[in-house]
């Protein structure tokens, strides 16, 4: 039944992916800037983002929250910033369909740096099907 709901799961984030693409080139083709586009979609994250921290914070006390946690809060946002640039920079000359298959290959890269790594099946037994 996991199966099922990872499945799911897997393929809302893909559409996802496809329809902010594709509104990305939309907006981009009627002159949008790209920090536009990337703080409007940051915003629309903080909408959904914060209230869902709420509830999942309200029975027990969050976590205190100290100055390294902030600092990498802030290195994190500077680095997604800088990402986002890049990513609908180029998604600016090619296709939303390219983008869309650009971003599957991050799996495949971060397998092969796992390989290289040697990270992941050690101290594991793979079933045998």
């Amino acid at each position: 039944m996991w199966e099922v709901k990872l499945l799911t799961i897997v393929l809302a984030m893909e559409v996802m992916f496809v329809v902010s693409n594709t509104l990305n080139k939309a907006a981009t083709a009627k002159r949008m800037s790209n920090y536009v586009y990337i703080a409007y979609t940051h915003a629309i994250a903080a909408l959904f983002l914060i209230p869902a921290a709420f509830l999942y914070h309200r029975k027990t006390p969050p976590p205190p929250i100290g100055c390294s946690t902030i600092l990498r809060i802030f290195l994190l946002a500077i680095l997604n910033f800088g990402v986002s640039i890049f990513f609908y920079t180029g998604l600016r000359y090619s296709s939303p369909t390219l983008a869309s298959a650009m971003i599957n290959l991050s799996l495949g890269f971060t397998f092969i740096i796992a390989i290289i790594f040697r990270l992941g099946l050690q101290g594991t037994t793979l079933r045998k099907c």
